[in-house]
């Protein structure tokens, strides 16, 4: 078990803090600098705990990580598409050679066609 040495929060996420490996370090760390300490959550990304400061809580906002994975994981396609694509002077280039249908054919669609959208 580890603790959070909660110092400063700001709406109602951890701003400022510092992890202890015994709770009386952590207590020892905001006799000095204020704040509260709490367990450090078994599971789930700092950016979905919820700080409670009055009840001196930490609760993981698993609904929301849940819903920004599903958002996150959907744009997977955009992702792989970028990288896959030639960067912007060679396509710049075979357009001028090749003429946009044909870039649009040879360079884009391949690509669109190998990453579509909806599958993950």
């Amino acid at each position: 078990m580890s603790y959070l040495a909660i110092v400063k929060v700001e709406n109602n996420s951890i701003a400022k803090y510092e992890s202890f490996e015994f709770r009386s370090d952590a207590k020892g760390h905001i006799d000095k600098y204020g704040g509260f300490v709490v367990d450090r959550p078994k599971s789930g990304s700092m950016d979905y705990w919820i700080v409670d400061e009055v009840a001196k809580t930490i609760t993981h906002d698993s609904s929301t990580e849940a819903a920004d994975k599903v958002a996150y994981d959907a744009l997977a396609y955009s992702r792989s598409r970028k990288v896959e694509y030639p960067s912007i002077p060679e396509q710049l280039d075979y357009i001028y050679h090749n003429g946009v249908e044909k870039w649009k054919t040879d360079m884009i669609l391949p690509v669109k066609e190998k990453y579509p959208k909806g599958d993950s």
